[in-house]
């Protein structure tokens, strides 16, 4: 059986509730030990936070969702997930390898 790597799947959301829960649907769909979604909502509101938590209910330890009070922007949200979480250097120190980035 082939090794595969771990990977990091980062989602950024900022409103488009609909549009999340069709994403999310589908990531959840493929989760497992070696995969991790990371979720950073960009204030987003109530609809998307209760989507959220749904989200993470449902993917338990595969799940990290993180909220901001404002608008950061994909580029800086992304960036300060990735630098809080320290997803980079973990992966690279566990030989973890893949780092997805979807948006919307």
């Amino acid at each position: 059986m082939t090794h595969q790597p771990m990977t990091a799947i980062i989602v950024v959301t900022y409103h488009k509730v609909d549009y999340t829960r069709l994403v999310m649907g589908n990531v959840l769909q493929f989760l497992h030990p070696r995969r991790k979604l990371f979720v950073i909502d960009n204030n987003s509101g109530p609809q998307m936070l209760e989507l959220l938590s749904q989200v993470a209910a449902s993917g338990k330890d595969h799940v990290d969702i993180t909220g901001c009070r404002q608008n950061l922007g994909k580029s800086v949200a992304v960036n300060g997930l990735v630098t809080e979480k320290r997803i980079v250097e973990n992966f690279s120190q566990q030989g973890k390898k893949l780092l997805f980035a979807v948006e919307q």
